[in-house]
């Protein structure tokens, strides 16, 4: 089975009812699945986010924070990627929390499966990192 790496807008795709859910569980169905450790954090705050505005109760969000850890991931440690998401950070411009998704994917020479269509825009004059991504609403099937 071939491994990708996700961010949090497919995980969260995989825990709530949102546009393409059903694709991404197609997807990480047919992969093993990595991710920084970073993830959990990232998908609690987004949770946080969406309960305040009122777009979850708390309940939901708290099953939805609980469900990330029944996902398939194989959890590798930000300590492991700080360093080269540091360099991806300066060289791109973006938010260090983005780029610990790349560097896990640039250094196990694997795809990195976002919904973040401004993730892949900024690649764009990056050639060797813009390879590494996939889009969710561009795969076919």
């Amino acid at each position: 089975m071939q491994s990708l790496v996700i961010d949090p807008t497919i995980a969260l795709k995989c825990l709530l009812p949102e546009a393409d859910s059903e694709k991404a569980l197609a997807v990480i169905d047919r992969h093993a699945l990595q991710a920084p450790e970073w993830l959990a954090a990232e998908c609690a705050q987004v949770l946080a986010h969406r309960l305040r505005r009122g777009e979850l109760d708390r309940e939901q969000a708290a099953d939805a924070l609980a469900d990330l850890r029944l996902l398939p991931i194989s959890w590798v440690a930000d300590s492991q990627l700080v360093a080269q998401a540091f360099d991806i950070a300066v060289d791109i411009d973006r938010p260090i929390e983005d780029c610990l998704y790349l560097a896990l994917a640039v250094e196990r020479n694997l795809q990195l499966l976002t919904a973040d269509r401004t993730l892949l825009e900024a690649l764009e004059h990056h050639p060797q990192l813009f390879v590494r991504v996939d889009l969710l609403d561009e795969l076919i099937g």
